[in-house]
C-alpha cells in the first residue's frame, strides 16, 4: 500500500485553520502496484491529520471525510481479521485487503514525506498535527 501525492497549493498564512484547509494537491491511493483511488485536490494536511490520529487508535478502522467533499468516504479502511480492507466512493481499482502491517507503514510514510515536503514551504506538519490531536483531547 502506497500514498502518493504532490502539493499543488500552499497556504501563505500557516497558522490555525489554514494549512490543513488550503494545501492541495492531488492524492493517490496504491494498492499491490495498482491505483486504487485518485483525488484531483485533496486537502493532503487534512488527510495527514486523520491518519496520525488513526495512528494512535491502531488497530481500529480508519474513515476519511474531508471538509472539501460531500460524498463519503473520501478513503476508508475496515479491519478484517488481521488486515484492512480499503474502500471509497471514488473508487477506481480493484479493494484488495491490506495487511495492518503495510497500512501502518504506509500511514507513516506519508506523514514523514508530507512534513519534508512541508518544510521546504516553511510549515510544521508534526505541529499542526500535535494542535489537532491536543483540540480533540
Amino acid at each position: 500500500m502506497e500514498y502518493k501525492f504532490t502539493i499543488t497549493t500552499v497556504p501563505d498564512d500557516k497558522s490555525g485553520y489554514h494549512l490543513p484547509a488550503e494545501t492541495e494537491g492531488p492524492l493517490e491511493v496504491w494498492l499491490e502496484g495498482q491505483r486504487f483511488l485518485k483525488v484531483d485536490e485533496a486537502l493532503l494536511v487534512e488527510f495527514a491529520i486523520v491518519l496520525a490520529k488513526w495512528l494512535r487508535v491502531q488497530p481500529n478502522s480508519l474513515y476519511y471525510a474531508s471538509m472539501d467533499f460531500e460524498e463519503e468516504p473520501i478513503f476508508a479502511l475496515t479491519v478484517e481479521g488481521s488486515d484492512f480492507q480499503p474502500s471509497s466512493v471514488w473508487a477506481s481499482g480493484e479493494a484488495t485487503p491490506v495487511p495492518s502491517a503495510d497500512a501502518v507503514a504506509a500511514a507513516r510514510n506519508f506523514i514523514e514525506t508530507l512534513g519534508e515536503e512541508l518544510n521546504r514551504h516553511g510549515a510544521n506538519l508534526d505541529r499542526v498535527i500535535d494542535e489537532a490531536v491536543a483540540a480533540d483531547s
